[in-house]
């Protein structure tokens, strides 16, 4: 049957730990106005929020002595609220090998700073609510598996909406000791300097059309924390598996899988060449939109230049990237496999002068019986949830009965040839005999529970199977390898 969950979160989470200056900066900003004092605040013009470094205001004497002091304080927090809904179809009824599952999260995080430890502008001290840095709005979830006798596939894939990013200044305009300062994003049709109006209008031409639009709205004015979001991202990894059970006794020692990392990343550099677009790799936008080459004294102004590349995220402007890998990973298990490993524990001791006590029939029955599961076991444990009438547990618990009569018997021809064999016993054969045996009782359930539930059990009920019953309903070929061991006592 197929499956729709849904989930809903928030979390709420206080006193946030980050460094605060105490030194000059902080001296500037914060502690002469508790002190009572007038307080040096940056001037707002034209092309900056603030004129002051640490060289134009005199450190109080209890600072003078440091470079930078910083204090740990915990008077901010965030929140974040997330909603997601998930879907996994039932393929099994159509007979295909597939599996898979689809989710979507609408996820919000907003998160109340200072500016030391965020993007300031003007005093650091303030505190301010923006969106997080790490609240990505919308996010899709893909899995997905493909299994036949041979081969298995399993994919796992996201696709997200970009994070978001504040325009800065690259340096500290504000003297606060730290390079986090916001950019005040000038209006190019309001700007005196004819270079900065000129470099303004081709950067709002040129952009990426989420670093233009975020640029656009926020004209003539401070840029807000977090304002800006990158584009969505999508990545993809894969494995591929070889299924060595059915080629025989010699090849089940093997582990053979094909881990693909980034296949995205390997299509756009097959397609695109050294013109990547970027398919499976971080969007990580270059969040500089200024960069300070001076300062006008007549005009009390700082003097800057516009970065072309602000919000762009093309791999051939970065070094953090996600690689395309191939990984062929193989493993050789040189022990004796669990199947020998099962005959010999329940075998060997108490035979040819071994320590332990040796299994009779009954022991061994009970023993081996655990090695397949009997499918009404569990549907009768989840008669709730099938719905099942009094009338229908009846006749599922007779077929129960009638059903584990003939296993039994299976069991108990086994275990007793088992319990007669001698000290010394060719375990080739004993091996031989236990796998066929296992294999048998297996397949006994397959044409078990597509004879007889059908007419026990309504469609809707039969879709909702447990395993195994589930499986050895939908089952087309005979049962062969399928392994539930059992170690422990009965």
């Amino acid at each position: 049957r197929s499956s729709v969950f849904g989930e809903l979160h928030h979390f709420a989470a206080g006193a946030h730990p980050y460094p605060a200056s105490v030194g000059v900066a902080h001296a500037v900003f914060g502690l002469e106005r508790r002190r009572g004092t007038p307080q040096v605040r940056p001037q707002c013009g034209l092309y900056t929020c603030d004129i002051f470094s640490v060289n134009q205001v005199a450190p109080r004497p209890a600072y003078r002595t440091f470079g930078r002091v910083v204090a740990q304080r915990s008077d901010v927090r965030s929140e974040a609220r997330q909603l997601t809904v998930s879907l996994t179809p039932n393929f099994e009824q159509g007979q295909w090998p597939v599996m898979g599952s689809l989710s979507y999260t609408l996820a919000s995080a907003r998160q109340l700073q200072r500016g030391f430890d965020g993007a300031a502008f003007g005093s650091p001290a303030d505190r301010e609510w923006s969106r997080g840095d790490l609240d990505v709005r919308h996010s899709f979830l893909l899995q997905a598996g493909w299994n036949t006798r041979f081969v298995g596939l399993s994919l796992f894939g996201r696709l997200s909406s970009g994070r978001p990013y504040t325009p800065m200044i690259a340096g500290d305009v504000n003297g606060d000791g730290l390079s986090n300062d916001r950019a005040f994003i000038f209006d190019p049709a309001h700007v005196s300097d004819p270079k900065l109006a000129a470099d303004l209008r081709s950067l709002l031409a040129g952009a990426t059309p989420e670093a233009s639009a975020c640029l656009a709205r926020q004209l003539g004015r401070a840029a807000g924390r977090n304002t800006c979001a990158g584009p969505w991202t999508a990545d993809l990894n894969a494995n591929l598996r070889i299924n060595t059970y059915p080629l025989g006794e010699t090849w089940r020692k093997f582990t053979i899988s094909v881990n693909i990392a980034n296949p995205l990343g390997g299509l756009d550099q097959l397609l695109h060449g050294a013109n990547l677009r970027g398919w499976g790799n971080p969007a990580t936008p270059d969040q500089t939109l200024f960069q300070v080459r001076g300062f006008d004294a007549s005009a009390n102004r700082f003097l800057y230049t516009v970065n072309p590349r602000f919000g762009d995220t093309r791999p051939t402007n970065t070094t953090l990237r996600a690689p395309f890998r191939l990984t062929l990973d193989i493993q050789v298990n040189y022990g004796a496999t669990v199947a020998v490993q099962q005959l010999d524990r329940w075998l060997r001791p108490g035979r040819d002068g071994r320590p332990g006590t040796r299994l009779s029939a009954d022991d061994l029955k009970k023993r081996y019986s655990r090695n397949v599961q009997d499918p009404y076991r569990n549907i009768l444990q989840l008669s709730d949830s099938l719905l099942l009438s009094t009338e229908q547990v009846r006749a599922v618990q007779a077929a129960q009965t009638a059903y584990n009569k003939r296993v039994d018997s299976v069991w108990t021809a086994l275990t007793s040839w088992l319990a007669d064999l001698p000290d010394r016993f060719d375990a080739a054969t004993a091996l031989a005999r236990q796998e066929g045996v296992i294999d048998e009782v297996w397949d006994m359930g397959r044409p078990e529970m597509q004879a007889v539930l059908p007419k026990i059990l309504n469609p809707l009920q039969l879709k909702m199977l447990p395993w195994p019953a589930q499986m050895l309903y939908t089952a087309k070929k005979p049962i062969k390898g399928l392994r539930t061991f059992y170690y422990g006592n009965p």
